[in-house]
């Protein structure tokens, strides 16, 4: 009994697809991994109150450390930033 050439070359081709597969699982669940282990769960619940959250953070002694002051530049000014930085010599002429 003899192998048909196309049942061979079709074993072969789904055998590469299936290990390129395990490889690709195994590498994306590897790296994702890797990149989730500095995160955590937050510490706050989200069925809790304002004055429980401020509660919470007083007690764990965690300080909001985003900055309040927002500048907004303006338009032209930020045109003129891109314009320098495109064609530096147009400017100073």
């Amino acid at each position: 009994m003899r192998i048909d050439p196309i049942v061979a070359l079709t074993l072969m081709l789904l055998s590469l697809i299936v290990a390129a597969t395990s490889v690709s699982v195994s590498w994306g669940y590897a790296l994702g991994r890797n990149a989730l282990k500095g995160v955590t769960q937050p510490e706050v619940r989200p069925s809790t109150t304002p004055l429980q959250v401020d509660q919470t953070n007083q007690d764990n002694r965690v300080e909001d450390e985003a900055p309040t002051d927002m500048v907004f530049w303006s338009e032209a000014d930020i045109l003129e930033d891109v314009k320098r930085r495109i064609n530096p010599e147009a400017l100073s002429q």
